[in-house]
């Protein structure tokens, strides 16, 4: 029997192993290890998932070493994550929009207000709508 199966309904290659091989470049590996922990035989750019816990990792070097990077995680009810602990600081033309925050404004300073927001000093804000303050305008961009 063929160790791969195409479902033409689907349009989907269902493989009957768990490691798939594309023209032995990068491999695509599931299993129950951490492959950061475990050392692991794959080709750069392989990726591996864990089947327990959803998280999914790529390999840096060839070989079987530990070198493998965290992508993502899957342990969050279900929801994966993107990790990148410097997202705020190494993205361009990337908008973060949040609809429904008020702020307060305190002249002294020139200071916005939002508790709990997750900017750090520098981020670019804007205002879609000005209720009751001024010195500010909708749609410009403030840090």
């Amino acid at each position: 029997m063929s160790a791969t199966i195409f479902n033409v309904a689907s349009n989907l290659v269902k493989a009957l192993k768990p490691n798939l091989s594309l023209n032995d470049v990068i491999t695509f590996l599931t299993g129950t290890i951490d492959p950061t922990a475990v050392a692991t035989t794959a080709n750069p750019g392989s990726l591996f998932h864990n089947t327990v816990t959803g998280d999914v990792y790529r390999k840096i070097d060839s070989g079987s070493t530990t070198n493998w990077q965290k992508l993502a995680s899957g342990s969050n009810a279900g929801v994966n994550y993107v990790l990148n602990p410097d997202f705020e600081s190494n993205i361009a033309n990337w908008n973060v929009f949040k609809e429904s925050d008020s702020v307060t404004f305190t002249d002294v300073g020139d200071l916005v207000g939002l508790t709990a927001h997750g900017l750090q000093n520098g981020n670019e804000i804007s205002f879609t709508v000005i209720n009751s303050t001024t010195g500010i305008s909708v749609d410009t961009k403030y840090f």
